[in-house]
């Protein structure tokens, strides 16, 4: 019991040396658009946007818990320091594919560009340094919006935002499996897991 005990503290001291070393020689990288918060047009043009996607995009591709997201968008308003960097994530690329209605041309190309801004800087999180932490019910849902925004404003495609790394996500958080398997999970998580795993098909087919 002993050799069992000091074998066990000295794997763990090993573990959090080799974590230290990893992160010590990992390479620290500046997100491209640091202050993503301060793009965001004013809350009159925000809504519109919103409105744009709910009214289209949603209707066929659900992906986001609309009620749930209406509550986040408020809070983001009257608190936005307090806003979630996930909420955030999504919320751009909901702006992103709005302004393709948007029905003010003379806005429309600085939309556009501001549109490019929210599609590189999500891509960026998505698949950059922090990878490991995005696969989750909340990055397939900004990867499944990333792939919508990029093919509506004409962005070249790529290997790392595809619909077949999307469907690889879903698959490896298991939405691939009936959620009756987790008799943990909630009727809100079942719910969209199953709603999700029915968009990311659709993409993929």
């Amino acid at each position: 019991m002993d050799a069992r005990s000091e074998f066990a503290s000295i794997f763990k001291d090993c573990r959090h040396l080799r974590q230290a070393i990893k992160a010590q020689e990992s390479v620290r990288l500046n997100h491209p658009v640091p202050d993503l918060l301060s793009t965001l047009p004013s809350r009159a043009v925000c809504d519109v946007l919103v409105d744009a996607y709910l009214r289209t995009f949603e209707l066929i591709y659900r992906i986001v818990h609309i009620p749930s997201f209406w509550e986040e968008y408020r809070l983001l308003w009257a608190q936005p320091q307090s806003t979630s960097t996930h909420f955030l994530m999504k919320l751009v690329l909901i702006l992103a594919l709005g302004t393709t209605f948007y029905p003010d041309r003379s806005n429309r190309v600085h939309l556009r560009r501001l549109a490019q801004t929210w599609i590189y800087a999500t891509q960026w999180w998505l698949v950059g340094p922090s990878e490991k932490s995005t696969i989750n019910l909340d990055g397939l849902q900004v990867g499944c919006l990333l792939l919508l925004a990029r093919q509506t404003n004409s962005l070249p495609g790529t290997s790392w935002v595809s619909a077949g790394s999307v469907l690889r996500m879903a698959m490896a958080i298991g939405l691939h499996r009936t959620p009756d398997l987790f008799p943990a999970l909630s009727v809100y998580q079942s719910e969209m897991r199953d709603r999700l795993w029915a968009t990311v098909l659709e993409l993929t087919l």
